[in-house]
């Protein structure tokens, strides 16, 4: 599926934090899809005030989705990782909202979804 809008210039704003991505994960030993999940499930203080007490787990919880059963073992082992607080602090920095540019879909993929 299209996920993207594809638009050369979504490309050239993306591409950049992207390769950093894969830099940090393999600095940390891990995929760059299990660096996304884990850094999903790591305690911040945005997600710690969302929280309603010590009881009720992360405010954020990822659903990756995948037909391949090694892609489904991967993602179940991003939660034993545990990224440094400075790879989570350049996550943040890198990813910080607004950051990717285009759409999340094509508009031919938008239209099929009811977007």
């Amino acid at each position: 599926m299209e996920r993207r809008d594809g638009a050369p210039a979504a490309r050239a704003v993306d591409a950049p934090p992207l390769a950093e991505l894969r830099r940090l994960a393999a600095a940390e030993g891990c995929t760059p899809a299990q660096l996304a999940l884990a850094w999903l499930l790591s305690p911040s203080p945005a997600r710690a005030r969302l929280a309603q007490g010590p009881q009720s787990g992360p405010a954020i919880v990822p659903i990756p989705g995948t037909s391949r059963p090694e892609r489904l073992a991967e993602n179940a082992a991003a939660a034993d990782l545990r990224p440094s607080p400075e790879t989570l602090a350049a996550l943040q920095r890198i990813f910080a909202p607004g950051a990717a540019a285009g759409a999340r879909y094509s508009e031919r993929v938008g239209r099929s979804v009811g977007l």
